[in-house]
């Protein structure tokens, strides 16, 4: 279990239909997406829109814990970009950990 992440919280959360190019290196940069990170955060979007068929792309989840709102990508599954586009609005379980909720996975 050392090392291991604990996430407690959970909430339903939804796609956004984006996806970026690095998930761990999008969600280093903060995933806080109110105030003035989120602009930072929004440059680093890899698309919005059509690619190729192969363009892996990480998808961008969003969900909100005690009134802010959080944008994450998955770290470690990437879907063509079409397939990512075609997630748009649809809902997600994610597990977030109650000390940080900018800390997350989407399942």
């Amino acid at each position: 279990m050392f090392g291991k992440k604990k996430y407690e919280g959970e909430c339903t959360g939804r796609y956004t239909g984006e996806g970026v190019l690095d998930g761990k290196r999008f969600n280093a940069r903060g995933g806080v997406m109110s105030g003035e990170d989120g602009v930072q955060t929004e440059l680093y979007i890899g698309f919005k829109g059509t690619h190729t068929s192969g363009n892996k792309r990480y998808p961008v989840y969003e969900y909100t814990v005690d009134g802010v709102l959080y944008r994450r990508a998955k770290e470690h599954v990437a879907y063509n970009s079409g397939a990512v586009a075609k997630m748009k609005d649809k809902p997600c379980t994610v597990r977030y950990d109650l000390n940080d909720p900018g800390k997350s996975k989407a399942k």
